[in-house]
C-alpha cells in the first residue's frame, strides 16, 4: 500500500502502532550505534543476555566471534542508553537471553540501519 493514500484502511491504529514502534526501534539502534561505536553487524548479534543493564556501570558484552578484531569485548552503556534498552525489553515481554537485538524479528521489513 501506498502510505501517501490517507484511506482509513492504509491508516488503521494497527498500522500507526506499527509505524511508532519501528521508529522508537531504529532511534534506539542508532542511539547504540553512535553512543558505542558498535557496527551493524555487532548490534544485530547481540542478544538480551549479552546486556548487563542493572549494575553500577551498564554494560554489555561483544562476542569475539561477533566482533570485527575477533577479540570480544565489554562496552560501557550511558545511562540514558541502558534506560532506553529496559524499557525496550520491557516492551517486547521481557525477551529470553538469546533473543536478538537486531529489532527485525516482530514483523518489521528493514529496521537496520543503512
Amino acid at each position: 500500500r501506498y502510505i501517501g493514500d490517507w484511506s482509513s484502511d492504509v491508516c488503521s491504529s494497527d498500522l500507526i502502532a506499527q509505524l511508532e514502534r519501528l521508529g522508537i526501534e531504529r532511534a534506539l539502534i542508532y542511539k547504540l550505534a553512535v553512543t558505542t561505536g558498535l557496527r551493524k553487524g555487532e548490534i544485530a548479534s547481540l542478544t538480551i543476555g549479552q546486556l548487563d543493564l542493572d549494575g553500577d556501570c551498564p554494560q554489555l558484552t561483544l562476542n569475539a566471534a561477533d566482533e570485527k578484531n575477533r577479540e570480544g569485548n565489554s562496552i560501557p552503556l550511558r545511562s540514558d542508553v541502558a534506560d532506553e534498552l529496559r524499557e525496550w525489553i520491557a516492551n517486547i515481554g521481557g525477551g529470553s537471553p538469546r533473543h536478538t537485538l537486531s529489532f527485525s524479528n516482530r514483523g518489521a521489513s528493514d529496521t537496520s540501519p543503512a
